[in-house]
């Protein structure tokens, strides 16, 4: 990790500080080893958690800014740049079950800029998404966040209700 240096960003009330450290500790490391054991457990019950807290609705595009642009620095993007991008869009994803209806809207503005950017660099790839991620991208940059937010509601209100 000193050698690589990589550490943890910087960010008020630790929110989604492990994503940009797990990426690139993984593209760094050069050997992968599964274990079926857990070495880690996030807790989901806790109320004062920050992944809870409206104030940090952005915390995660640094995060994955972080990533991009220790790509870019470490000349990986071509290597990480499709994976990455689906990766990214998973995150986003989780994310968005989280947020408010208000900040749902102000999220997807912002994460149709990102992804409408890595389009247009190339580095956007359906083979590297599930289908589900493909279609709601899909709805995203073609139709627009409007659309996929009623879609989204819907999805967002069956999962909560453990359909």
């Amino acid at each position: 990790l000193i050698k690589e240096k990589i550490f943890f960003l910087d960010t008020p009330g630790a929110a989604y500080q492990d994503t940009s450290f797990n990426f690139k500790t993984l593209a760094a490391g050069g050997k992968i080893v599964f274990s079926e054991k857990a070495y880690l457990h996030y807790r989901r019950d806790n109320e004062t958690s920050s992944v809870k807290s409206s104030d940090k609705v952005f915390a995660i595009n640094k995060e994955f800014a972080e990533i991009e642009d220790f790509l870019k620095k470490r000349k990986l993007i071509d290597s990480y740049g499709y994976i990455f991008q689906a990766i990214k869009f998973a995150g986003y994803h989780w994310n968005m079950l989280r947020l408010s209806d208000e900040d749902l809207e102000k999220f997807l503005l912002r994460m149709r800029a990102e992804f409408h950017d890595a389009e247009n660099k190339g580095l956007i790839k359906r083979k590297y998404f599930p289908k589900n991620h493909w279609r709601a991208l899909r709805v995203i940059l073609d139709v627009s966040p409007k659309a996929f937010t009623l879609v989204f509601k819907a999805y967002r209100k069956k999962k909560k209700a453990g359909m």
